[in-house]
């Protein structure tokens, strides 16, 4: 391991460009203001790094562990930057954290509230922890082409279409393929603009996958609603919530901390009651299907 960098500050608007670092331990060194533009990170270490206005333009991490870092002030994944096989353990995500592609990551007991994903492609990626109000939005072209010279763009581009496999970059949503949720406790997640595959929610009950039927399923609840529920004082609340989660894609978690924001604990066991019973019905339903076509 390249100890070089670790443990020093390096000076205000130094840029490193059109290099590799491989096997770099920046531990516990001062980042503040340096450029590196273009460059990848392969095999490297950034344990307690300060990163304030760091700016990574179209820079690669490959094999990387960032450890206690506070990226809220920080540029990781602008230009196309991507990230593979990378882990963060306890760092802070800002508003917006960037990554044309996410794959083989792992987000360990991040500080992750009121943050925007902006990315193409996110597999196997596993997030643990509190995930408080995360939204996923697809990176537009123009943010990875439009401070580039058109053979650097083209450049960048043919290496993202490599690791995502497609013949295109304009995707219309992101791609979202193994996210493995099982460990985190989350609410408030906003996955409009995502094209969602195996989607792992959390183990515990304050959570519901739904992956089918979601229109059917929220139609049996609304409808359970204003017929019988519990309080008609706070029933126009509950079918709003039903509404916010109508408008996601076909594959949404339910999550008991929403409801509980809109009115209290009680409130939201009676929401999550009725979603498990209308999911259940709606298997029911389509196992029964199954069997009468296979009789």
């Amino acid at each position: 391991m390249n100890t070089e960098y670790k443990g020093i500050k390096i000076s205000e608007d130094t840029k490193f460009e059109n290099m590799d670092f491989v096997q770099y331990d920046f531990s516990k060194s001062d980042l503040s203001e340096v450029v590196f533009e273009y460059v990848n990170f392969s095999n490297c270490i950034f344990n307690k790094t300060v990163c304030k206005k760091t700016r990574f333009w179209g820079c690669f991490f490959d094999d990387c562990t960032f450890s206690r870092v506070d990226l809220s002030d920080t540029y990781i994944g602008a230009w196309g930057g991507g990230q593979n096989n990378c882990k963060f353990v306890k760092c802070k995500l800002g508003k917006a954290f960037d990554g044309s592609y996410i794959t083989n990551a792992v987000f360990d007991h991040c500080k992750i509230k009121g943050c925007i994903f902006f990315s193409l492609y996110m597999e196997n990626v596993r997030f643990s922890g509190l995930i408080d109000d995360l939204m996923i939005r697809k990176m537009s072209i123009e943010d990875i082409t439009r401070n580039q010279t058109a053979a650097k763009a083209t450049e960048i581009i043919a290496k993202i279409l490599r690791v995502i496999k497609r013949d295109d970059i304009d995707v219309s949503k992101v791609q979202l393929k193994d996210i493995d949720f099982s460990m985190a406790t989350m609410q408030f997640l906003d996955f409009t603009e995502c094209e969602l595959q195996n989607i792992v929610p959390p183990t515990d009950d304050k959570h519901l996958l739904i992956d089918k039927d979601l229109h059917e399923i929220t139609k049996y609840v609304s409808d359970e609603i204003k017929k019988s529920w519990y309080n008609v004082d706070n029933q126009s609340w509950a079918l709003n919530c039903v509404n916010n989660i109508q408008k996601k894609t076909p594959t949404a978690i339910v999550c008991w901390q929403d409801f509980k924001h809109f009115e209290d604990e009680e409130f939201a066991d009676k929401l999550m009651e009725l979603f498990r019973k209308a999911k259940k019905n709606t298997d029911d339903n389509r196992r029964l299907n199954r069997s009468e076509k296979v009789g």
